[in-house]
């Protein structure tokens, strides 16, 4: 346990829970447990508390995440109905600004200590789900301290190994033992992707998880209930500390990405963003994707993964039967069963191949290039402007659909400050635009500035046969195009798929595409 005074100390984000009533205010406040700020100052962090409304740009000034426990995770974000024992937060976004937080972690590379709750929204998030009340007659877990088995190669081990005992069990495993203090009546169920258990309790309870491809040391336990007294509790947090520390040196030395060694990722799979069962709705939507990229890294697939669940997501909550396109699969896609949907929703992905607009040059910061992938959606845009189909087209796709229609795009903006995060600690960022009066796109939101979520490098340049400017950014770049002789093919550069954005704004988005969709179905029923 260290002071660390006179440098500055690495800003540690610590997400506040929103409380009901916090005694000596007159409203609700976003609150957290001194014990653990307590906990990153004395291992030499700046603890920084996060509102659950807190937008996204934060994060890009952060160097690490302790993330608390709290109140439990609401049932339905895992499939399940509430039992009689669901002690649910007190404000309805809690697990969505939480989720958040996690997502900012993972995508942005930062080093982080997610603790009980945090644990479980973890598994939560992969697609783990939790069994709401966890009792066994032999072990307590509300207020009480007990053993935990830690695998000797697992982070937490590597962290804490050295304060426990060591030890080998019947099958030969070598395992560390410590002994933490519990408070929790929910327990990790079924594992999410990409997680593995590397701690449990006598009872069998999870009590750590790890993604070796992650800096995230996750515990069931409350390290910062001893951590004033013990220095197994304490570790945690001059851990995350010391790894938060490791990454503002890097940053402020030029270094854009601390060195991780890590395995590249899975090959994402439509089930997995295909996860919840619905009743079919009145209107079908095909959603064309790129789930894998060439050069796919661990951002890029959480990205990937991240847009197009909720995409899906959205479009069946406002009535449509979605079905899943993904243009990198060694399959061909059924063309005609695409040209039947109702409405057709392409999203982002890798860049366009210049060879399509006539550029055959050197490209800065290429990425995904897919030469298939493109062919495969220029044949699909092409049948939906021939057929009058519905269309929206998100970043990649709307750059596509210019190609298309005979336009040709900026291979590299330069600069592209604006467009994307350039100091190599993320991609996306808030921008604002402005839209043109009397267009599809300022008909939806009604009004002539947007702020949109936007991470790209590529852009229309000049537009294609029959595209109108429908929105730019404020140094020109063109932000929508729309067709103007088809009834709604739309395209925009931004991501109104990105949960980070206004809920409100992608709502509107996709609510005037599944309208649109859901007309053109009762026009040709007629």
């Amino acid at each position: 346990m260290t002071q660390h005074e006179g440098a500055r100390r690495p800003i540690i984000a610590v997400p506040a829970m929103q409380s009901a009533k916090v005694n000596g205010l007159r409203f609700s406040g976003a609150v957290v447990a001194s014990a653990v700020i307590d906990a990153v100052v004395r291992a030499g962090g700046e603890p920084v508390i996060i509102a659950p409304n807190a937008g996204a740009t934060i994060w890009h000034h952060v160097d690490g995440l302790v993330l608390p426990g709290g109140s439990d995770i609401d049932p339905a974000r895992y499939g399940q109905a509430a039992d009689e024992t669901y002690a649910g937060t007190d404000f309805a976004g809690q697990d969505d600004a939480d989720a958040r937080a996690i997502r900012q972690a993972e995508e942005l590379g930062l080093p982080a200590l997610l603790i009980c709750r945090g644990m479980q929204l973890w598994n939560v998030e992969r697609g783990g789900d939790m069994v709401q009340h966890w009792q066994t007659p032999d072990l307590g877990h509300v207020g009480t301290v007990h053993d935990v088995t830690l695998a000797a190669d697992s982070l937490a081990a590597r962290v804490l190994g050295d304060l426990g005992t060591r030890e080998t069990d019947a099958q030969g495993n070598d395992l560390v033992r410590i002994q933490v203090s519990s408070y929790h009546h929910q327990a990790v169920g079924r594992i999410g992707g990409g997680l593995t258990v590397t701690g449990v309790a006598p009872d069998g309870a999870v009590e750590a998880l790890e993604d070796a491809s992650k800096r995230i040391l996750a515990v069931q336990w409350h390290p910062e209930d001893r951590a004033h007294e013990l220095e197994v509790d304490q570790r945690c947090f001059d851990w995350i500390v010391a790894e938060a520390r490791e990454r503002m040196r890097a940053r402020e030395s030029g270094s854009a990405v601390v060195p991780n060694k890590t395995p590249p990722p899975p090959l994402l799979t439509k089930e997995e963003v295909m996860q919840s069962a619905v009743a079919d709705g009145d209107v079908h939507i095909a959603v064309v994707a790129q789930l894998n990229l060439s050069d796919q890294n661990w951002e890029t697939y959480e990205l990937i993964k991240r847009f197009t669940t909720v995409t899906v997501e959205t479009l069946r909550s406002l009535g449509a039967t979605v079905s899943l396109v993904d243009v990198t699969d060694d399959a061909t896609p059924n063309y005609e069963a695409i040209a039947q949907a109702d409405g057709v929703c392409m999203l982002g992905g890798g860049d366009v191949d210049g060879a399509l607009y006539g550029y055959d040059g050197p490209v800065a910061n290429e990425y995904g290039k897919d030469p298939r992938s493109d062919e495969r959606q220029l044949r699909m845009l092409r049948t939906a402007i021939s057929q009058d189909q519905v269309m929206l087209a998100i970043c990649r796709s709307s750059q596509l659909l210019n190609v298309a229609c005979g336009g040709t795009l900026i291979p590299d903006l330069e600069p592209a400050d604006l467009h994307r995060v350039t100091d190599g600690t993320g991609m996306f960022h808030d921008e604002e635009i402005s839209l043109v009066a009397g267009t599809r796109v300022h008909e939806v939101f009604a009004r002539e500035r947007l702020t949109v979520r936007s991470g790209h490098h590529q852009a229309v340049a000049v537009p294609g046969v029959g595209l109108q400017i429908a929105a730019r950014a404020d140094d020109g770049v063109i932000e929508a195009v729309e067709r103007i002789d088809n009834t709604w093919i739309v395209g925009v550069q931004w991501h109104p798929e990105d949960d980070d954005g206004a809920a409100a704004d992608r709502l509107a988005m996709f609510n005037a595409f599944v309208s649109q969709a859901r007309a053109k179905r009762a026009l040709r029923a007629a």
